[in-house]
């Protein structure tokens, strides 16, 4: 069992957070990521909090030997929801992850008539300006 405050100190040091499409249709989907050389720490985060271990596609023989542990949608979501009080440097990219995930649960016609925009700044801090049209 791991903690929040433990899995937010680790996720703020080897993981992160990404919008990306998945399968032929392109949909677009929440994917939480937690790479690290130690397959153990991942097992207990998979046993936890969810998502499943990938080994890597791409290898190098000067590589060290790593894995990876992938949350995709609500996985992604419940987990970062547990970790949001605790994280520090991944805090505001959680809070945006968050918000695109709330974002997506509108109906098709209702996220329609929101423009959303994404300001990033030097420390890659996200600020959310949202408007209706």
């Amino acid at each position: 069992m791991i903690s929040a405050e433990y899995a937010a100190g680790f996720f703020d040091g080897e993981g992160c957070v990404n919008i990306t499409t998945v399968g032929r249709s392109a949909q677009v989907a929440l994917r939480v990521m937690i790479v690290n050389t130690d397959a153990g720490i991942l097992e207990m985060f998979a046993a936890t909090y969810g998502g499943r271990l990938q080994k890597p596609r791409r290898f190098r023989p000067n590589w060290k030997p790593f894995r990876s542990l992938v949350m995709v949608g609500r996985v992604a979501v419940d987990f970062l929801r547990v970790i949001q009080p605790h994280a520090r440097l991944k805090r505001s990219q959680i809070d945006l992850a968050l918000e695109f995930w709330e974002f997506m649960q509108l109906p098709r016609t209702a996220r329609c008539s929101v423009n959303i925009s994404v300001h990033l700044d030097w420390r890659n801090r996200a600020t959310v300006i949202r408007s209706a049209e």
